[in-house]
């Protein structure tokens, strides 16, 4: 479960289904960041692992706002490209 964009977004994805917040590298990540430490470049990495492990049906929720330098445009859309293993991608596009 991928998501991006907005805190409606991030909730949704969540209750839908596993994201990378939910797995144990996530936590740790979101533990760092809430004493100031970690970069979007660390994040980054997690993302790209995260979606390269996936397979079958992966659904992406986005909400507003949407730009190009985000970590789905710029490094999940790619892993998911090249993961052979991933059969579906399901966007769902809040409004």
């Amino acid at each position: 479960m991928l998501w991006s964009g907005s805190a409606d977004a991030k909730e949704l994805a969540a209750a839908l289904g596993t994201s990378l917040e939910k797995t144990a590298i996530g936590g740790f990540l979101n533990k760092l960041q809430s004493m100031g430490i970690g970069s979007r470049v660390v994040w980054d990495e997690a993302s790209r692992i995260f979606v390269s492990n996936a397979s079958g049906k992966v659904t992406a929720v986005l909400g507003q706002p949407m730009y190009a330098g985000s970590t789905f445009a710029r490094v999940e859309i790619p892993a998911a490209a090249a993961n052979k293993l991933i059969t579906t991608i399901s966007i769902w596009r809040l409004h």
